[in-house]
């Protein structure tokens, strides 16, 4: 940018000089010179059109249109999602009050409640949205991070009560990153599609329920891959920042039963195979979308090593579920092994092999029960 500034000073220095020069000369000299200075004009600013116009061309670019309208889209009806950040809060409140869309959704900014001035301002435009109560609290914290004119708050074990207690659905996103954490101790963050739920500890989802849900949702955001082109959204881009930051969403909901089944005591006998073969496919699922397969024969991907790893993790629970529970099967539980071994690879080689030797062990072992485990075509899915 600096650079260019520099040149375009220079060569309009430059014009500007050979123009004071033609003035001072005949008449048809001054014509040929004014010509000339013109066609070199509109030549360069023509081929500075045609080298930059793609990468300028914003015509199509909706990401942030798109992203809104997932996050509203993923709320149920009549629901309110507390959201934190510019990008999901900007998007979001433009589609719900500028375009009208998803009018009975709630959008409240988890940062600006805070504010002395938020509930006087905004009251009026929430259908759902229940201030707990009409006495301040004092949010220290808060005071400490924001300020005087931050200083009185709400507890948020306060708004969820008050939500939750009249069946009015809660939705957070991307997360809750205050460090008021007393709602922790009463509730949980589900995640359902691209959202959190927020639902009472004492009332938590049975597995197969949970994914009776979730496996209805279209979570994949990142449909469109353009979004993550090199050279029109680099990786510093707020472009490619969001497609691949969504792209972690659809790991939660797998992560999220992977966590509840291994929970139970009895999730390796064969009574959990099903239930673990539904989250396995989750898994699978969130990989197919997310991998993209580059000219090079390179594979980029748009989510975080650790969830290579927990992938592999649920494979290798169904590897020695079929492995050492009757009934038990050598192939499927091999077939497992195979995707086990494969993610766990990719996971060592995205993280330099860091904290791997029990994992290592546990492929060696697969390998040798199963010497062409990762060539023979038999043992894939």
């Amino acid at each position: 940018m600096q650079s260019n500034i520099v040149v375009s000073v220079l060569a309009g220095t430059g014009l500007w000089c050979i123009q004071q020069v033609a003035v001072d000369s005949s008449e048809n000299i001054r014509k040929f010179t004014k010509g000339i200075l013109l066609l070199i004009a509109i030549l360069t600013a023509s081929s500075q059109i045609k080298q930059n116009y793609k990468v300028c061309d914003l015509s199509n670019n909706l990401i942030m249109h798109d992203y809104g309208r997932k996050l509203l889209d993923a709320a149920p009806k009549n629901a309110i999602l507390m959201v934190e950040g510019d990008m999901p809060s900007l998007t979001t409140r433009y589609l719900r009050f500028c375009e009208y869309y998803r009018p009975d959704v709630d959008i409240v900014d988890q940062e600006l409640i805070g504010f002395p001035w938020f509930k006087p301002m905004h009251q009026h435009i929430f259908r759902q949205y229940i201030f707990p109560f009409d006495r301040e609290m004092y949010y220290k914290d808060v005071l400490a991070r924001k300020g005087e004119n931050y200083a009185f708050s709400y507890n948020f074990k306060n708004v969820f009560d008050v939500h939750l207690q009249k069946r009015i659905p809660l939705y957070i996103y991307p997360f809750m990153k205050h460090s008021d954490e007393e709602w922790k101790s009463y509730y949980d963050l589900v995640p359902v599609s691209a959202l959190y739920e927020v639902r009472a500890k004492s009332n938590p989802y049975e597995v197969s329920s949970y994914l009776d849900i979730v496996e209805k949702q279209d979570y994949n955001f990142n449909a469109n891959m353009d979004y993550c082109d090199a050279v029109l959204y680099p990786e510093r881009s707020w472009e490619y920042v969001i497609a691949e930051s969504c792209g972690h969403t659809a790991f939660f909901t797998p992560e999220h039963a992977h966590r509840i089944i291994t929970a139970q005591s009895e999730h390796m006998k064969p009574a959990s195979r099903s239930t673990m073969h539904r989250i396995f496919m989750l898994y699978k699922r969130a990989m197919k979308t997310l991998n993209i397969e580059e000219e090079n024969g390179l594979s980029r991907h748009l989510y975080g090593a650790d969830h290579n790893k927990n992938y592999g993790v649920m494979a290798y629970l169904l590897y020695t579920s079929y492995l050492n529970y009757a009934p038990r099967d050598e192939l499927i539980a091999a077939k497992y092994g195979r995707i086990m071994c494969e993610q766990w690879e990719t996971y060592f080689s995205r993280t330099s092999g860091k904290d791997t030797d029990g994992l290592r062990r546990v492929m060696k072992d697969a390998v040798r029960r199963f010497p062409d485990l990762l060539s023979d075509d038999k043992y894939s899915f």
